[in-house]
Parts: structure tokens; sequence; C-alpha cells
């Protein structure tokens, strides 16, 4: 993966020749390996915890409404860092950036659960 075939029409001024040509060239760099197949790993991974809690208890009763906004909330929360993290912006902003990701999932996630807000899809 990363690998681009180049047509080059100016192959001449490369190699002498005046034959039109193609070549192989290797586009990923460090900086461009991802990491969002690890997003929905994890995402999915820390769903596991209320799905097990549910197998020992009756105070954890999550449904499968309940889960997948749970796994959709986490997948934007782990996407949006992941972005923020690979724009070239200073430290100091990019943190700035997370901070209000992870602040505006916590919100969300305590509206849905306890209603703090007073909002119609508040939780009880």
């Amino acid at each position: 993966m990363g690998w681009v075939l180049l047509h080059l029409k100016n192959w001449k001024n490369y190699t002498g020749n005046s034959n039109s040509s193609f070549q192989l060239i290797n586009i990923q760099s460090d900086h461009m390996k991802t990491k969002f197949p690890i997003i929905p790993f994890a995402a999915v991974s820390l769903l596991l915890i209320p799905f097990i809690a549910m197998q020992f208890t009756k105070e954890v009763n999550w449904s499968a409404s309940d889960f997948i906004i749970m796994g959709v909330l986490l997948l934007l929360v782990g996407s949006g860092i992941e972005v923020v993290r690979r724009k070239n912006i200073k430290s100091t902003r990019r943190l700035i950036y997370i901070a209000l990701i992870v602040i505006s999932f916590l919100l969300i996630w305590l509206e849905l659960a306890v209603g703090i807000f007073g909002t119609p899809w508040a939780g009880k």
C-alpha cells in the first residue's frame, strides 16, 4: 500500500531517451501511517465493558440502541482526535482541539446518561 504508478511524459529529461515511461514510487511516509483501524477496535473494546457488566448485574441495563449510539460517539471521538493529531498545527492548539472534542463527548455522554441539561433525549 502507498505505491503509485506515475506516468512521466518527459522521461527524456530524466534518462536521456525519448520513450514515454512509467515510474513506481512509494508515497507513504511515517506520518501518513494510519491509526484509523485501531479506532473501531478500541470502540468495540470499550463497549465490551457494559456488555460484560450486564451479564453479572441488573444495574447495567443497556439496549441495542444504547450500544449503537455509544459506538457512534466513540468512533466520532476517536476519528476526530486522529484527524486533529494529523494536522500540521502548533501543539498547544492541537491540545486545545483535542480537549474540546473530549469535553464535548463527555457532555453528550452525561446528557444521554442522566440528563444534566434536561433535553428531550436525556436519560433517566
